[in-house]
């Protein structure tokens, strides 16, 4: 067998092994080698698997593999909650004057209310949301804008903008930067669906969500749990596996 080669697969060995067997089973090795007794591919699938076992056995054997890997679940959870944090959501609320006649009787015999439905469309739009851009947290662009921003109608004659940030201030800022925005469209002349008084019944002053730290707590414990049954299913496989060599030997 090529030395480099040989050299190269004692190397998978852990360190404490290696020095100990190292010198001797390289020489082992060639012997076998040179007797005709195993070929040399043969001795590479041998000396790979018996490195693997040795590993193997070293991780069995410490008592810390679990204590290791449920650490390093808990740092790989609070990462990912970091770099991921939960969005909080706050709303505005606007009120629309009395609509038509005809609304008001669609609503009176349980249809949808047409009028209101119509302001959210108009709330939602593409005017509406770029006047908005230069007052929303943080800086972001129009599709952004569109995919932070929910516009619905909690009831008959009433608008809500509900605006999603990583933190209170921002989710207040855009829900408030959009529900003026559009206030300032519908009572504009330039409006496509006229003139309508609508004013704000509730600004955005507060948010809804799950909290930074309460996420880091979560998603770092989950993350604990999950490498704490990684390591001792790793332990438990490799100490079946060491014990099962050890019999065929």
């Amino acid at each position: 067998m090529n030395r480099h080669l040989l050299r190269a697969l004692l190397a998978l060995y852990p360190r404490a092994w290696r020095n100990r067997y190292g010198a001797d089973l390289a020489g082992l090795t060639e012997d076998l080698i040179s007797a005709g007794e195993i070929r040399p591919l043969s001795a590479v699938v041998n000396l790979a698997g018996g490195a693997a076992l040795e590993w193997g056995r070293v991780l069995a054997g410490s008592r810390c593999v679990v204590g290791e890997l449920a650490a390093a679940g808990l740092v790989a959870g609070i990462v990912f909650a970091a770099l991921h944090p939960p969005l909080l959501t706050s709303t505005a609320l606007v009120v629309l004057p009395q609509s038509p006649q005809s609304a008001q009787a669609a609503t009176s015999n349980g249809a949808p209310d047409p009028y209101t439905a119509t302001q959210e469309v108009v709330a939602g739009s593409y005017p509406v949301l770029l006047n908005a851009l230069p007052k929303v947290r943080p800086v972001m662009s129009l599709n952004e804008l569109r995919r932070n921003v929910q516009i619905g109608s909690p009831s008959p004659y009433i608008v809500s903008v509900s605006a999603k940030g990583e933190n209170t201030a921002d989710a207040e800022a855009t829900a408030n930067a959009v529900a003026n925005s559009y206030l300032g469209y519908v009572s504009s002349s330039p409006s496509p669906v006229g003139r309508v008084q609508a004013r704000m019944l509730e600004l955005a002053t507060s948010a809804t969500g799950r909290p930074l730290p309460a996420s880091l707590l979560i998603t770092g414990g989950f993350g604990a749990l999950c490498g704490s049954i990684a390591g001792a299913t790793v332990a438990l496989a490799l100490g079946r596996a060491g014990r099962r060599f050890r019999i065929s030997r």
